[in-house]
């Protein structure tokens, strides 16, 4: 029973996805596409563009800026992944910070999942499974270990 209380309350925080782009106008359609059909409710979208010259924050505002809560750090010059993935958990107002590519779609209950993670206390850190693009069957990634 605590632990679905516990699942309940992570399940009721704003969660914070940064996305880091340059110049991938169309990977990021995609991505923020997939952003859109996620099940969980309470989330915002900080877009960190990297000075981007092919319209990605242009269509982002046009196409996703009345389905996602959507900020966006504009920078004027490519400050690389690191410091703009920085740049967007400054930016944070959630509890949870996901950070997800450009080039990623996220399956439908992405958040929804990675937020049982978060039931135990002593759980900081989760990393998501990625599927292999050209065969989704195969796993490419399950998540990094730190000690």
């Amino acid at each position: 029973m605590l632990a679905h209380a516990l699942e309940r309350i992570v399940s009721l925080d704003l969660i914070t996805v940064v996305v880091v782009n340059w110049n991938r106008r169309d990977l990021l359609r995609a991505c923020l596409h997939s952003l859109a059909s996620q099940t969980y409710p309470n989330f915002e979208v900080v877009l960190v563009d990297n000075g981007s010259t092919d319209g990605s924050c242009e269509m982002a505002e046009r196409e996703f800026g009345s389905r996602l809560r959507l900020q966006f750090v504009r920078n004027t010059e490519n400050l690389g992944f690191c410091a703009a993935n920085n740049q967007g958990i400054l930016q944070a107002a959630g509890k949870v910070v996901a950070l997800l590519n450009n080039d990623a779609e996220a399956h439908p209950q992405w958040l929804e999942k990675l937020t049982t993670a978060f039931t135990d206390e002593h759980v900081g850190m989760a990393a998501s499974k990625i599927l292999v693009w050209e065969d989704p069957e195969r796993i490419d990634k399950v998540g990094h270990l730190i000690y």
